[in-house]
């Protein structure tokens, strides 16, 4: 009876610690900079990935707009570093977003392809929403002018050429008054 109740404690000890020794923690996740925007304000879309070095990951394919409401503006290259343990890896790639519609718009998921030898399998991020929120107007005041736009001071970069003209015209005058008086004196010019 001691030997079964034994064999059956040493199977659920082993049961119980392998998933802590060979389970493989791998987190996908989406995130944004800024939650809450104004129409065209620009904000940074992140996709990130923790996985062991042994798989490989396929980052997935952004398109151009997301859900007809949010345009990717540029995308960026996918950075790696070792994360805390020495035999995990983080890449994370960012993208730069907009969104002219005011609103909430929701971001899907996105599917990381992971190949770990020649075994496929797919992990999503989380869905993000972005906030667009649409400029108040006062509507007590009625409608207004558009500002003129202010003017800029004038820089020496600017002045510098005119100055030089008239630096230049100075001289030419000096020169034409010399030259005739030192030919009326029946002089030389130099």
């Amino acid at each position: 009876m001691d030997k079964i109740i034994k064999i059956i404690t040493l199977l659920w000890l082993a049961l119980l610690i392998s998933p802590g020794i060979w389970g493989q923690r791998i987190k996908a996740t989406a995130t944004i900079d800024s939650v809450n925007i104004l129409p065209g304000d620009q904000v940074k879309l992140f996709l990130e990935i923790d996985h062991p070095e042994s798989i490989d990951v396929t980052f997935p394919i952004v398109p151009d707009t997301i859900l007809e409401k949010i345009e990717v503006l540029n995308r960026f290259s996918i950075d790696t570093f070792q994360a805390g343990d020495e035999a995990f890896l983080k890449q994370i790639q960012s993208f730069l977003i907009t969104s002219f519609d005011s609103g909430t718009h929701r971001i899907p998921p996105y599917w990381f392809k992971l190949n770990l030898s020649g075994r496929v399998d797919s992990v999503p991020t989380n869905e993000v929403k972005l906030n667009v929120y649409s400029i108040p107007i006062d509507t007590t005041r009625g409608p207004t002018d558009i500002k003129m736009p202010y003017g800029a001071p004038v820089t020496l970069k600017e002045v510098t050429p005119y100055i030089l003209g008239i630096i230049l015209l100075g001289a030419i005058l000096f020169f034409i008054l010399y030259s005739i008086k030192r030919r009326k004196d029946n002089k030389p010019i130099f």
